[in-house]
This record gives structure tokens, sequence and C-alpha cells, in this order.
């Protein structure tokens, strides 16, 4: 990256490139819920999460294997991320069932520090090329690692 045009291109100061990612993600709107394929039989709405003809299965998944949750709590937190994501399926989701589902003080706590890793690795870029390792290094792998760890995956 350093051989190209772009990746040695000058960049503004730090603070105004930080400020900038601040106002675009506060201006940005918040994603679509997305319109799933669903069929209502006797006052009950099953998503349709294959195909429009795959049926809903409480066998689905059973073959997939039990994983590898070391992780104390993981069940815990595991199960509250289904409940969200099946209340998402169906138009479910509102601010006081994500405040209560989605609460987990170590991913917290981990991606506020990712946030502020990134911040501080972007304030002391001089280069694009630097500013791609950052966004890379803490943007992605910093948060992941703050939500695969309750898979086991660190």
């Amino acid at each position: 990256m350093q051989k190209t045009k772009w990746g040695v291109a000058k960049i503004s100061p730090s603070a105004s490139r930080i400020n900038d990612a601040e106002s675009f993600a506060r201006a940005r709107p918040s994603a679509m819920i997305p319109s799933l394929a669903s069929t209502t039989e006797k006052g009950v709405t099953t998503p349709g999460l294959a195909s429009g003809d795959a049926a809903w299965s409480p066998e689905w998944g059973k073959s997939a294997g039990a994983g590898n949750m070391n992780e104390p709590n993981a069940q815990v937190i595991m199960n509250r991320v289904l409940n969200l994501a099946a209340r998402y399926a169906v138009s479910g989701v509102n601010e006081k069932t994500v405040s209560v589902y989605a609460k987990n003080d170590r991913s917290n706590s981990c991606l506020s520090f990712a946030q502020l890793t990134l911040k501080q690795c972007i304030a002391a870029t001089r280069a694009p090329y630097e500013e791609a390792f950052c966004l890379g290094e803490h943007g992605l792998n910093d948060v992941a690692s703050c939500i695969g760890w309750v898979a086991g995956v660190e």
C-alpha cells in the first residue's frame, strides 16, 4: 500500500478526520428492518428463513453440532442473542427489549475500549495506508474479538 498514490497522499489533520467520522455516524440513518417472507396459520406467524417453501422446523440446525462455548455465561448470552434475532425477524424488537436482552458489561467495556483504540490509532496516522491498518486492526479485529468470546472464538 505504501507504493500506491492514495497510500502516500497527504491527509487532513487527525482531529478533523475523527470529527468527520463521528458526524457521518450520527447523520447515518438506522438500518432498515428487512422484510422476510412469512406465513400465518391460526394466528401464529412463522418466518420463512431459507426460502418461500421451506418448512419451519424445531429440528432446524440440529445437525450443526454442539459448538465450543466454554464461557460460563455463554449459553445465557446466546439465548438472549437468539431471542433478539427471533423478535427482529418478526418485527417484535423495540428499545426496551433491546436494552433488556442486549446488556452485557464485558462486551460493552470491550467495545468501548476498541473504539478508543481506533480513535487513538487514527489520531496517530500520517498516511492513508496507516489509516487502513487502523480500520482493519481496531475497527474489525478488535470488534470481532469483543463479540467472538461468547462462542469461544478469541
